[in-house]
């Protein structure tokens, strides 16, 4: 290989020589060929950016910088696209969950799974990626709030969808109630529900809220059924306050809204029946603006996507 490559690069520096004027470029009794110095110490020594508009040759064949600094030929390079496959750290399958999970968030070194079917807030310190502990909760199928049981959990609100977590606070969205859930998560092991006394108390969203965002005190929700994007403002946790209530159930969206995320001052929204990405401007949280509507001076439209966009972490 070693020949291989000295044979190249003298290829290489032979036609990037003549292709030179003499001023640019300086060669040595040994055969080194120097480009922007006149006591090249390599076969090709450039003194400044190298320029390549294309490589022949037969095989394929990687570049690579050798230790000593200089430039080298990996001849039979694995002819993959460069990547790395995921690598699944913890086990087979994974670590076992309640039944039916749906949403996860991460907060430091630990993860929030809330479970529809079990209806159910787990906790797992993450600290060893490849060995997820569940904080609150220790007999898996020990009874989870839904029929039947389940790996154990904080029983919450009716089908869970949704969670995200700023701080030491979680919100969790339930789809069956129609609520927004508040739990202080300071000691991931106890989550306490913050506005509401029972598991399905909490405050009210508008119909079957599907995902939830955080960002500073603003919480944004969107609600599937609803079709409706809801922002609160959660300065106090234990009574989230609806901002934007001109509508009871907040600033129209597409059709089946499925997820929605935050960036500043923008809150993205998908549609799952509409195929569209809607960007709204929400500086003023309490009147969200749609900036990309279909039609000029329109309110439900937005940028196509793909069949039913979902949200992925």
């Amino acid at each position: 290989m070693h020949h291989t490559r000295t044979n190249s690069l003298r290829a290489l520096a032979t036609a990037v020589l003549l292709a030179l004027p003499w001023a640019a470029r300086a060669q040595t009794a040994a055969g080194n060929v120097g480009i922007g110095t006149t006591a090249p110490t390599q076969k090709l020594d450039v003194n400044g950016h190298l320029r390549v508009r294309g490589l022949g040759g037969a095989g394929p064949r990687l570049p690579q910088v050798l230790p000593d600094g200089t430039l080298g030929l990996l001849d039979n390079a694995d002819s993959s696209p460069v990547g790395t496959a995921p690598n699944l750290l913890n086990g087979a399958n994974g670590t076992a969950t309640g039944r039916g999970p749906v949403a996860v968030a991460v907060n430091g070194a630990t993860a929030y799974v809330v479970n529809a079917t079990d209806n159910t807030l787990q906790t797992f310190d993450v600290t060893n990626p490849a060995n997820p502990v569940l904080l609150n909760g220790t007999v898996p199928g020990s009874g989870g709030g839904g029929p039947g049981g389940g790996t154990s959990g904080l029983p919450i609100g009716d089908g869970p969808s949704g969670v995200a977590v700023r701080g030491t606070t979680a919100y969790v969205v339930n789809a069956n109630d129609g609520t927004l859930q508040v739990f202080n998560v300071g000691n991931p092991a106890q989550p306490t529900l913050l506005n509401g006394a029972t598991r399905n108390a909490g405050t009210r969203t508008g119909s079957s809220p599907s995902a939830v965002a955080v960002s500073g005190t603003l919480v944004y929700v969107v609600n599937s059924s609803s079709n409706t994007l809801q922002v609160f403002d959660v300065s106090d946790p234990a009574s989230p306050a609806l901002l934007n209530n001109a509508s009871p159930t907040g600033t129209r969206t597409g059709s089946a809204p499925s997820a929605v995320a935050v960036s500043g001052t923008l809150v993205y929204v998908v549609n799952s029946s509409s195929n569209t990405l809607q960007v709204f401007d929400v500086s003023n949280p309490a009147s969200p603006v749609l900036l990309n509507p279909a039609t000029p001076g329109g309110t439900t439209g937005g940028t196509a996507t793909g069949n039913a966009p979902r949200a992925w972490p």
